[in-house]
């Protein structure tokens, strides 16, 4: 309404793919909860991507057969823990791209040390939520400590479904290690 785009635009309310039981698409976006969470604190909505961050984007990538058309284009924004070896979002990718058939190409631009996302994760919490800041850090601390996780690695995913092709997924790793900005890609 706002934008003039009420003849154009159909809102829906659902979980995913509810909403859209049987429908199937040319093009899907999406910007789901892709942070690490902490289950036992209060924490914003992008915050809540399951404990490695990668709840939503699972059951979004496990619906493109039923919901993403042949030749069709999925593109989604995460992010996953990992280590010094990389994000270990990349070895499930393998068995995902197989699952669901198609090509995916994934661009991991920079890896985020652990030790720097703490406190902001943390000071989200508190800052929007009303959570104890240090009751927060102590969690997500944890968190990582139990998953062996040294960095946090977003990424972007491009999937293009195919007929029943086996192809591997193509895996774009620059891990530029920073503490600056997030998303970024820096020299």
């Amino acid at each position: 309404i706002l934008n003039g785009c009420d003849d154009r635009v159909e809102i829906r309310l659902g979980n995913l793919y509810t909403a859209v039981t049987d429908e199937v698409f040319d093009f899907i976006c999406a910007n789901p909860p892709l942070l690490p969470a902490v289950i036992d604190i209060r924490k914003p909505v992008v915050s809540d991507g399951g404990e490695d961050g990668l709840e939503f984007i699972r059951r979004i990538i496990k619906g493109l057969p039923h919901h993403l058309s042949i030749g069709g284009i999925c593109q989604v924004i995460g992010t996953s823990l990992g280590n010094s070896d990389g994000p270990y979002f990349a070895e499930e990718l393998v068995q995902l791209c197989h699952e669901v058939g198609g090509s995916f190409t994934v661009f991991f631009p920079v890896a985020y040390p652990i030790d720097a996302m703490v406190d902001p994760l943390a000071g989200n919490s508190a800052l929007f939520c009303g959570e104890s800041f240090e009751t927060a850090r102590l969690a997500y601390q944890g968190l990582f400590r139990r998953q062996n996780a040294t960095c946090l690695y977003p990424f972007f995913l491009t999937a293009v479904r195919d007929s029943g092709s086996k192809a591997e997924p193509r895996i774009i790793r620059l891990y530029k290690s920073t503490r600056k900005g997030f998303w970024t890609v820096l020299e």
